[in-house]
């Protein structure tokens, strides 16, 4: 036999070799998967996610009105915990899967142990899904102390049983150590307000520097101004349009108020009083317009009810919300 063909058989053997001892290989791996797999201690299913009306979020042991509530409404999810803000659907519909067919290894089965893990109820992340009439589907408690990225302890409340298992929470909700607090921004939908206060019946301004006046919508849908001025009148497409781009206003992040802080809402360059009536009773959005924001180049601080946060918004955008009444009036070339 040529040396060529030596050793052309040679690497083909080799190979032949390589490729059984991979294929044993990740045969075993399979093997020791499955038998993980078989000895894990499954928590919760796969949810019908239409099933779930309220997802409760809390660290450690604090009262009903520092928890975050995030409920389904005919709208979309909304925070409960911040009058019925918009949330970002996405951000809970990842929350509810990383909740879903939650299983691991048992790490621990007492409570004695429980702050290994920082998993006690005084000390862990608890998350709470309940139907829409508020009985419990699942009731999960993660711990504050994680392992490595990616993985973390979980139990049941009301269990002793600690789990090791794959998770990104409570990690992706902003909880790192212990110390970390808990809270809702990334559950806060950019836009300030919804398309319901293109609804509203009423509006009430009040500029610096100005007498404050109101715009009523009357049963014919045009608008009158309040109090009247003589040969003025309310333009229906400026006071429209004024109404959707308000709507559209996004904030870029949420402001965390500082005790004795001047946001500029004392004096505001403009305070706008919206009133929407429905079938339960009237509803008020309130937004103000403070100063612009010292180490933020083109930013305002505005302040929005009923949520009472305050936000940063883009210059344009809080300047669209400085009106006067000739900014609603009929242009005289429209006469």
């Amino acid at each position: 036999m040529k040396l060529r063909h030596l050793v052309i058989l040679l690497v083909v053997l080799g190979l032949l070799a390589a490729l059984a001892i991979a294929k044993k290989a990740a045969r075993t791996r399979q093997a020791e998967e499955a038998a993980r797999q078989a000895q894990a201690v499954i928590l919760t299913p796969e949810f019908d996610k239409d099933f779930i009306g309220r997802i409760i979020l809390y660290k450690g042991d604090v009262p009903d009105d520092k928890k975050i509530v995030l409920s389904r409404r005919a709208t979309g999810w909304v925070l409960a915990n911040r009058n019925g803000i918009p949330a970002k659907k996405e951000r809970v519909d990842k929350l509810i899967h990383d909740v879903e067919n939650v299983r691991g290894e048992p790490r621990g089965v007492s409570a004695a142990v429980f702050s290994d893990f920082g998993i006690a109820d005084d000390q862990g992340v608890h998350v709470v899904l309940q139907t829409e009439t508020g009985e419990e589907i699942a009731h999960l408690v993660y711990g504050v102390k994680m392992p490595r990225p990616g993985a973390g302890f979980c139990r049941l409340a009301g269990s002793e049983e600690t789990l090791l298992v794959e998770t990104g929470l409570p990690m992706s909700l902003g909880i790192v150590n212990a110390e970390s607090q808990l809270n809702d921004r990334s559950f806060v939908e950019g836009r300030i307000y919804s398309d319901e206060i293109n609804k509203a019946g009423r509006i009430d301004v009040t500029k610096a520097g100005q007498e404050p006046f109101s715009l009523i919508k009357g049963a014919d849908e045009t608008w009158t101004f309040e109090p009247p001025a003589r040969g003025q009148e309310a333009d229906k497409d400026k006071v429209n349009g004024f109404l959707k781009a308000l709507a559209k206003i996004e904030a870029r992040r949420l402001v965390d108020p500082e005790e004795g802080a001047d946001y500029g809402f004392d004096a505001a360059a403009v305070r706008v009083v919206l009133t929407v009536e429905g079938d339960e009773g009237p509803r008020v959005f309130d937004i103000r317009v403070g100063r612009k924001v010292p180490d933020a180049t083109g930013m305002y601080f505005l302040k929005a009810l009923p949520q009472d946060i305050i936000y940063q918004v883009p210059q344009d955008a809080a300047e669209n919300l400085i009106v006067d009444r000739n900014g609603f009036a009929v242009s005289r070339k429209k006469k």
